[in-house]
Formats: C-alpha cells, structure tokens, sequence
C-alpha cells in the first residue's frame, strides 16, 4: 500500500462499517463478532496506527501517514490465528462495553482504542497500552493486541 494518508481514514471507515454479509466466512465459523477495527497511537511522533481482524482471516494494518501491510492474516498463519483470538473472546467481554456511533481516533500517546463489530452494533473499548491499573479486562484486551501486533512484526520484518 503507498503512501497515501487520505488512503488510511477511507480504509478504516470502510472497515468500521462492513456489515457480516460483505465478508465470507466459512459455516461453522461463525462469531458473534466479526470484525475489529484496533487504532493505536504508538507515541513516537509517528501518528497512528489501525489493525483490522476479520472472521475471513483479513489482518492488516494502516498508517495514518499512509502505507500500511494489508492482506498478512492471508499470507501467515500465525497473524490470523492471533486475529481469530481476538475475536473469539470479544464475544465474552462485550457486556463490558457499550455500542457507539463515535469513531473518533485516539491522541493520546501509547492509547488504544478497540472496535469490535457485531450485527448489534459497533462497540468500543479504550485504553492505554502502557499501563495495566486499567482492570482486567483492559489487560486481557491489550494482551492481544501486542500480541497481535508482535505476530505482524516478526513476520514483516524481512
């Protein structure tokens, strides 16, 4: 993907609204959520980042200066699994949510918010990545995003 900042709020918003019909998943792989839309901001002056998981096995990742890696849940199985993780326990942690229409990206530096997508809605989560007196449920969520975005690195990095 190249270097096209416009590029990245498109793909995100496109992302935000996809609806369970657009994406095929496989019967017997259903989930409640199918989706989510992970915006980081990294702290290093470098702006922010978004991972998208899908049910499909889509994991990519876009750079709000433009550019990003798309299709690497397809190419790596260890990075889809890491995807279908986060999906799979969304499912147990979305009563501790609320459904939201607000898609606004994070600023603040080492913050994260998390958008998993269900047939009921958009819900959202928010935290900061370099903290853990958020609760547990925050912890558990940042424990799979860095692993997530560890598994997208190491598999990048060539």
């Amino acid at each position: 993907m190249g270097g096209n900042p416009d590029m990245y709020h498109e793909l995100r918003n496109m992302m935000l609204n996809t609806d369970v019909s657009q994406i095929s998943v496989e019967p017997g792989n259903e989930c409640p959520v199918f989706g989510a839309v992970i915006d980081l901001v990294p702290g290093n002056g470098v702006g922010s980042a978004t991972m998208i998981c899908m049910l499909d096995g889509t994991v990519s990742i876009y750079y709000s200066s433009g550019g990003g890696i798309l299709g690497i849940g397809q190419r790596h199985a260890e990075v889809r699994e890491q995807g279908f993780t986060i999906l799979a326990n969304a499912v147990q942690l979305l009563e501790y949510f609320n459904v939201t229409e607000d898609f606004s990206l994070p600023t603040e530096a080492n913050a994260c918010f998390m958008f998993f997508l269900t047939e009921s809605g958009v819900y959202k989560a928010a935290f900061h990545m370099n903290r853990d007196d958020e609760g547990k449920v925050y912890n558990f969520l940042n424990h799979f995003v860095q692993n997530l975005l560890h598994s997208i690195i190491e598999k990048t990095k060539k």
